[in-house]
């Protein structure tokens, strides 16, 4: 799968404003759509759902790409 952004229809400024405020909470990239679905996706390959997002639970998310990068380094 190529990394980059795509073009969406409808919710683009809504995902965008997501997008940023997920990669900034995160300190990573993001990208969305991952897979071709309602998923973020960071340059760690930790996948983040569109729905948890939206809740902007920082501490959560944050505390998910931490734990999800380190089971990819095992």
């Amino acid at each position: 799968m190529a990394w980059g952004a795509y073009i969406q229809s409808g919710k683009l400024e809504e995902i965008d404003q997501l997008g940023s405020e997920l990669s900034l909470a995160i300190h990573c990239p993001v990208h969305f759509p991952a897979y071709n679905k309602n998923l973020f996706e960071c340059m760690c390959g930790v996948v983040f759902p569109l729905y948890l997002v939206k809740t902007k639970n920082w501490e959560v998310i944050v505390q998910k790409h931490v734990e999800e990068r380190k089971l990819s380094k095992v």
